[in-house]
């Protein structure tokens, strides 16, 4: 037993850390090659000996706000899934929305820095706001981190990059949402001349369903539209409509442009959820989505995924609702030592992940999680991961990280 104890403690110790989550304790039996009884005495005191580690591990606080509503679909899975990881971190975590409303997402944002004092602040880049942000939490000492929309270039020009004029802000994890627009673009532009969807002058007529006035996730999304269309002369951009990024605004919207373009092949949306009600609106018109017109979205939703299947939806893009993980992740390792890599400028993007009826089914198979209970998102952190080696935000380098708990 004593040269068993000294074989596999330190080694033992260490897979414990990386595997070891309270509801997940059952997983400690496949870490260890030992067999018969002196199992249960060896694992009962490192198990002891770890808990008492835990207990005097530090947490630490993160505040998270969305411009979004409580009800929106992709920002529902975010935050599951920022409580799941939270859980299994130690982190105390919570989470306010900003109803898409600048100056009330102005007041929670600095309300919540002032009243909560979290350690980190979680919030993404945006207009007229994200400044105030960078100059309160400079003078309180709250480290900011944005996730979900990056400041555009002409932004840096004044407010630097992470750590430099503001040192309190650390790093950024988000899309790159140009070239999220541009590839959603790009994929129903190809398949629009593949189905012969073109007018009597061979062009491909778009129509574009955008959020909000001056909000720089759409604005970035159009631009990668406008981007792709410019590159050839294959595509004709017809109109731009503003939906404040909401559902039933898409759906008028796209009922009044389908009747004043009648000739419309592509509606390009900068999310799922307004592509669903630019489909429910073309096919009260009389079109046939999937057949005389294809829709495009972003986030990857569950929506997406049954459209996709059921042949109403062309494309849908997406991978950024992990930044959710990865964000918390990079928090945990950055507060206990282990830092982000500076040689992007602490500057980092999620990777894009386009969805088609090719790839659906492989995607529900291998990535679709209902419940993020079940992963121990202990496995992504480099701290206790530490032969992980750099941060791949991909959803298949993440699928390789948490391939194990996904089988049924």
């Amino acid at each position: 037993m004593q040269e068993l104890y000294f074989k596999y403690t330190y080694q033992g110790i260490v897979r414990l850390h990386v595997m070891w989550s309270c509801k997940k304790q059952l997983r400690l039996f496949k870490c260890f090659p030992m067999k018969g009884k002196n199992i249960a005495i060896f694992l009962s005191i490192v198990v002891l000996f770890y808990q008492s580690v835990c207990l005097a591990e530090e947490s630490f606080s993160v505040s998270y706000l969305t411009p979004a509503y409580e009800d929106s679909p992709f920002y529902i899975t975010m935050g599951n899934i920022m409580r799941a990881v939270s859980e299994d971190l130690g982190i105390k975590f919570d989470m306010v929305y900003g109803k898409n409303s600048t100056l009330r997402a102005k007041r929670l944002g600095l309300d919540l820095i002032k009243s909560h004092k979290p350690d980190y602040f979680l919030t993404g880049y945006y207009n007229d706001v994200s400044h105030d942000y960078l100059e309160y939490t400079k003078k309180t000492g709250t480290k900011i981190f944005f996730i979900t929309a990056q400041p555009p270039a002409s932004a840096y020009k004044i407010i630097g990059k992470p750590r430099q004029k503001y040192p309190q802000w650390i790093g950024q994890l988000t899309p790159n949402d140009k070239e999220y627009g541009y590839l959603l673009a790009d994929k129903l532009i190809e398949l629009a001349i593949k189905a012969g969807l073109k007018d009597d002058k061979g062009k491909v007529n778009i129509i574009a369903l955008a959020g909000t006035e001056n909000d720089i996730v759409s604005e970035q999304r159009v631009s990668g539209l406008a981007e792709r269309i410019g590159q050839s002369n294959e595509a004709v951009l017809l109109h731009t409509a503003l939906t404040g990024w909401v559902r039933d605004s898409s759906y008028k919207a796209t009922l009044a442009l389908l009747r004043q373009y009648p000739a419309t092949h592509i509606v390009w949306a900068v999310s799922d959820d307004l592509a669903g009600g630019a489909i429910e609106a073309a096919e009260k018109l009389g079109r046939q989505p999937g057949s005389d017109i294809l829709f495009g979205g972003m986030n990857l939703s569950q929506q997406a995924i049954n459209n996709i299947e059921a042949g109403r939806q062309a494309v849908s893009i997406d991978g950024h609702f992990l930044e959710a993980a990865w964000a918390l992740v990079m928090l945990y390792d950055y507060h206990h030592g282990v830092d982000f890599p500076s040689g992007t400028g602490y500057i980092f993007n999620t990777k894009p992940y386009v969805l088609t009826i090719e790839n659906v089914q492989f995607y529900k198979e291998n990535f679709l999680i209902t419940d993020w209970n079940k992963i121990d998102f202990r496995r992504l952190s480099k701290r206790l991961h530490p032969e992980m080696g750099k941060y791949d935000f991909s959803l298949e380098a993440f699928h390789r990280i948490v391939e194990s708990q996904l089988r049924p």
